[in-house]
């Protein structure tokens, strides 16, 4: 039977973009914007490009010359990228001239190398070469007018981004300041990397999936591990979420004895939002906000189980984050079922996924687990479908949502 105080995944959706705020923006120098969100359009300073320039090594002439017959062209000067414009004389003159240097006064096409023969002073353009205006020019303006937007508010500064910010001119940026995160890991019966293991406990592995998936996001976060000690837990989320935006905690979170994290952040004045979503993995997921000496918070209680975890990071948290930076949440790709599937429960069922792009679509071929703990099995995945609450079998050809692992999340 289904919890009743489950809410749709729909829903959550709608809590969560209803419960963002921005984050302040801040100057920074150009290399330190890399990976972070522009707060404010960038404009360009000045025309792009600024000059007609060559595309092509060879000689500038004036095509009516061209057109007209002349076919042997006295050699003027020379023009180089980074040196002024030289003057095009004569209808019967060329410039030699280079890749990316502005061309000459008077001329208004440039012919290639490849259709040209130099030989005593002059150059021979080939008879089968007809020029027509502005061949092989690259016009002044033609990308842009000085004044206009070249990059919007919202865009994360990528090498393109980067590339386009120095043509400008901007050496320094308005970015989204980064969200301060803490992850807080629980359970007895979890210990360190390097520490020795007895059969009945396990070692972290919770908290390295996201300070993982947080930092191919571009995010960095603190981590730490504690045990289920309820006074513990309430002591450290009190003092993470006063230097923190936003809190994330794995494990307790559920109806056990020792699932303390739901009494612990609503203590810590954060009131919920919700707490069970109609899905698997991940049913037990505990979202809220408040406001902690005058700033804004927000807090996931995470399940414990490692592929809990994955999704809920990758389909909740990460999106909210980026929320947080006035940056728009990338859509989820739309991958094709390579075979039936079927889940009989009415639940919203993320199942992962082998992405193959061969033959021209996304396919999808489901690489299920062994369980909410079973994450060695999502090596075997590229990421999850979203399959939606209601049907219990989703035929091969199935279009659903893709959501990646990894780099591609963001």
């Amino acid at each position: 039977m289904i919890d009743d105080r489950m809410i749709s995944v729909a829903e959550a959706d709608r809590v969560l973009g209803g419960e963002s705020w921005s984050l302040p923006a801040e100057s920074v120098p150009l290399r330190e914007s890399y990976g972070r969100i522009l707060r404010s359009a960038l404009r360009s300073d000045r025309d792009l490009p600024p000059y007609d320039r060559a595309t092509m090594d060879g000689i500038a002439v004036r095509s009516q010359a061209l057109a007209a017959g002349c076919r042997r062209f006295a050699i003027e000067a020379q023009a180089v990228a980074g040196r002024p414009a030289v003057s095009l004389a004569s209808g019967g003159g060329c410039v030699r001239i280079m890749t990316g240097a502005v061309l000459p006064r008077g001329a208004d096409a440039v012919i290639r190398s490849e259709d040209v023969t130099i030989r005593d002073g002059a150059a021979e353009v080939a008879t089968s070469v007809a020029a027509a205006p502005w061949l092989n020019v690259h016009r002044n303006a033609a990308d842009g007018r000085a004044g206009d937007v070249v990059l919007p508010p919202g865009v994360r500064v990528g090498e393109r981004e980067a590339a386009v910010i120095a043509s400008v001119g901007a050496a320094r940026v308005d970015v989204s300041r980064l969200p301060r995160i803490a992850v807080l890991t629980t359970g007895d019966e979890v210990v360190a990397v390097d520490a020795p293991v007895e059969p009945h406990q396990i070692r972290q592995s919770n908290r390295y999936a996201a300070e993982a998936l947080l930092q191919g996001a571009g995010l960095q976060a603190g981590s730490e591990h504690l045990p289920d000690d309820r006074r513990l837990l309430r002591d450290r989320a009190e003092r993470l979420l006063a230097g923190h935006d936003v809190l994330i905690t794995t494990g307790a979170v559920s109806m056990g004895v020792t699932d303390d994290v739901p009494g612990v952040l609503g203590g810590a004045g954060l009131q919920e939002r919700f707490h069970r979503l109609n899905q698997r993995p991940g049913k037990p997921l505990w979202f809220g906000t408040g406001s902690v000496g005058g700033a804004p918070r927000a807090a996931f209680g995470l399940p414990g189980n490692p592929v809990s975890v994955a999704v809920c990071l990758r389909r909740y948290v990460l999106p909210f984050l980026l929320r947080l930076m006035e940056a728009a949440p990338p859509a989820p790709e739309t991958a094709a079922l390579t075979e039936e599937v079927r889940f009989p429960l009415p639940l919203t069922y993320y199942l992962p996924v082998a992405v193959d792009c061969a033959g021209g679509r996304i396919a999808a071929a489901p690489r299920p687990t062994g369980g909410s703990g079973d994450f060695l099995s999502l090596m075997a995945s590229d990421g999850f479908v979203e399959l939606a609450a209601g049907p219990d079998r989703f035929a091969a050809g199935h279009l659903a949502p893709l959501y990646r692992w990894g780099a591609r999340a963001a």
